[in-house]
């Protein structure tokens, strides 16, 4: 079995694996990749590393109690080899317990929220599957065994954190790559055939959530709020990058714009040259990260949810134009 010089648990969406290769040093080559079948891996991406699938299943079946001893077993057999290797993860999924050396890398807002200093280490109640899949640990970073977590600081630093947290700065750590470093970053990334001159002019940037797929919405009613928001927009001046759970075809109500629809980081196209004039997203936080001469508005669902119901077109116009204001200055 090849020996890897680090491993990592890829939980998150691809932002959280983007980090890794900017922090760790280390290469895909050198990295052995854990990741569920619920992770939204593109195949252009698994065919460029070396992986490990976990297989996830709903409670009440046989074979979810196959798949989960399974993924114990892989674990245990894994923290053999490499108990005191460098393990870079978000959350601890079933891995916390059987490795040494822990560090947490952040996955946006969550890293941020989901976080509390009273945490404990939890055991199972069955003797056996505390033995065998280890206590619950609590997770983003919170346990004592991870002794180290790179944060960006999007949102102040949590008091848990505090002793352990590295702040990162994206550009900085991308300006130190060596341009054969930041190739080979791009081209696990995007497929052959991107090509980032297809929306260089467009000015105006849509982040789409999963409104509807995480039940916040219909699909009819998350399409309708996403017209209302781009309706003083120019659809030939858009670009729409699509949220790699939302599963709409934009391409089918927005005809004129550019859509982004398989998963990329945000942060790694405005480092490819990416430039926007104003980004409008509802609950992503990957706005966050963009330029300051970027007019961003983030609005949130509730607001807009209720100003599309009550009061249309002219609500979400008036909201618009307050956070056009909040965020410019002016």
């Amino acid at each position: 079995m090849r020996k890897y010089k680090a491993l990592f648990y890829l939980s998150g969406g691809l932002y959280s694996l983007f980090l890794y290769l900017l922090i760790s040093g280390y290469k895909k080559e050198e990295t052995l990749f854990l990741f569920t079948n619920k992770a939204k891996i593109p195949s252009f991406i698994k065919k460029q590393i070396s992986y490990i699938k976990y297989f996830v299943l709903n409670r009440g079946s046989i074979l979810y109690y196959v798949c989960r001893f399974h993924s114990g077993l892989v674990t245990r057999i894994l923290s053999r080899k490499y108990r005191k290797t460098p393990f870079y993860l978000v959350s601890n999924g079933p891995f916390v317990h059987f490795f040494d050396n822990i560090i947490a890398i952040e996955d946006g807002l969550m890293s941020y929220l989901m976080v509390d200093a009273g945490f404990v280490v939890h055991p199972r109640k069955n003797k056996f599957s505390n033995w065998f899949f280890g206590p619950d640990y609590p997770d983003y970073g919170c346990s004592d065994k991870v002794h180290k977590i790179y944060m960006t600081g999007i949102r102040p630093i949590p008091e848990v954190f505090r002793e352990k947290a590295q702040i990162v700065n994206i550009q900085q750590l991308w300006d130190k790559k060596s341009k054969t470093e930041q190739e080979e970053i791009i081209s696990l990334f995007f497929p052959d055939n991107f090509d980032i001159t297809r929306f260089s002019d467009r000015k105006n940037l849509l982040l789409t959530q999963p409104l509807s797929e995480d039940g916040w919405t219909t699909e009819k009613d998350k399409i309708e709020l996403y017209k209302l928001l781009l309706s003083s927009y120019d659809e030939e001046d858009l670009t729409i990058k699509v949220h790699p759970r939302d599963e709409t075809d934009y391409s089918v109500f927005f005809p004129k714009a550019v859509i982004i629809d398989y998963p990329c980081p945000m942060e790694l196209l405005t480092l490819m040259g990416f430039k926007i004039t104003t980004a409008i997203t509802v609950n992503s936080t990957a706005i966050s990260l963009l330029d300051n001469c970027v007019t961003k508005i983030m609005l949130d669902i509730d607001d807009c949810l209720t100003l599309m119901n009550y009061k249309g077109k002219e609500g979400m116009k008036q909201l618009l134009t307050e956070h056009y204001f909040q965020n410019t200055g002016r």
